[in-house]
């Protein structure tokens, strides 16, 4: 009796210390669900679509359309923006003048990193400080490829 006693003892002593490993090394914990505070978005303002000439040869082949949202810091600089929108459309489109996509083939080769860059570049120019944080191409649409 007295080895049936020693025998359950030692089992016990490893059933728990195996348990106290498991629960102490292997099993991970629970991730708790962590609040994220969300901030208000920043005010957008929505351009009408311009017309981006394609060039093909040196020569204009097509025209594409690019549609642009630019986002402000905040709603003093929304209406700023929106008092000069003709003028940052008339900059925008001489840029896009001077900028002429270049295609080969059928594929018009656009660096939309360089393209959001100058944009907003002249929009802060227009504006006469940063008041653009973001440039956001909504929508590109090439008449060959529809």
């Amino acid at each position: 009796m007295k080895k049936l006693i020693v025998i359950c003892l030692v089992l016990l002593l490893l059933g728990g210390g195996g348990a106290g490993y498991y629960l102490f090394f292997m099993k991970k914990p629970v991730a708790q669900p962590v609040a994220v505070a969300l901030s208000e978005p920043a005010p957008l303002l929505a351009m009408a679509p311009f017309k981006v000439p394609l060039v093909r040869e040196g020569r204009i082949s097509r025209y594409g359309q690019i549609q642009i949202s630019l986002e402000l810091r905040g709603e003093e600089e929304l209406k700023a923006a929106t008092a000069f929108e003709t003028r940052l459309r008339d900059a925008i489109l001489l840029d896009l003048q001077h900028q002429a996509l270049n295609t080969t083939g059928d594929q018009p080769q656009m660096d939309l990193a360089a393209f959001r860059r100058r944009v907003r570049m002249i929009a802060n120019r227009v504006l006469k400080g940063d008041l653009v944080s973001e440039v956001l191409v909504v929508h590109w649409f090439d008449p060959r490829q529809s």
